[in-house]
């Protein structure tokens, strides 16, 4: 992240969690990020994402939480917005696949990127 003197909207990238969503920017860089935006320079960055979704199995209620691993490129002048997804298909008898991750999206709504670990491990920060 990006926290020295400010810089004009074109030199630097944005980062944001998606309104209304249930991902959270939880580190970038290796540093815990709070928050709902951030400023990062150009260039390659790592950005955690974590979550939770609570699925139903039947007659049991289960929350899984997750930490999603995300490497992008940032572009100069340009915004981004982190989110997450989770799919539930049921299987036989009370069996379910749940199916979650994050991504990132440019300012048209492309996905630029998609996870390339996910786990219930919270990740160690610097």
């Amino acid at each position: 992240m990006y926290q020295g003197p400010a810089r004009p909207r074109g030199e630097v990238a944005l980062i944001a969690k998606a309104p209304g969503g249930k991902a959270r920017v939880y580190a970038i860089d290796g540093n815990w990020a709070g928050g709902d935006g951030w400023t990062v320079l150009p260039g390659p960055h790592e950005v955690w994402v974590n979550f939770q979704v609570i699925r139903y199995a039947g007659d049991t209620t289960y929350t899984i939480w997750t930490y999603c691993r995300i490497d992008f490129e940032a572009s100069a002048g340009t915004g981004y917005v982190v989110e997450s997804f989770a799919t539930q298909e049921h299987l036989k008898g009370a069996d379910v696949k749940t199916v979650m991750g994050a991504r990132i999206r440019d300012a048209e709504g492309k996905s630029l990127t998609y996870p390339q670990s996910c786990s219930g491990n919270r990740p160690k920060l610097h």
